[in-house]
């Protein structure tokens, strides 16, 4: 449940991040849902490491593994 509701709020700030563009190759709803995961994954290990991270790290570090790639995706138009 906290996953949909997570990956809910994604998807409308992807959808407002790209709104005037054309639709990306892949649905937001799925790209949506794999960063929902990946953070709450991710927040799952930081928890149990004994958050060894600053949250802000965190943050950055989250940032930096899952955005590019998503960014990439979503400038794919579709074909």
């Amino acid at each position: 449940m906290m996953q949909t509701e997570l990956g809910r709020i994604i998807e409308q700030a992807l959808i407002s991040a790209g709104e005037g563009t054309s639709p990306p190759s892949i649905p937001l709803t799925v790209v949506s849902a794999y960063l929902a995961g990946a953070f709450l994954n991710l927040l799952k290990w930081w928890l149990k490491a004994g958050m060894p991270y600053t949250p802000e790290e965190m943050d950055r570090i989250f940032r930096q593994l899952a955005l590019p790639a998503v960014w990439a995706t979503l400038e794919k138009k579709s074909e």
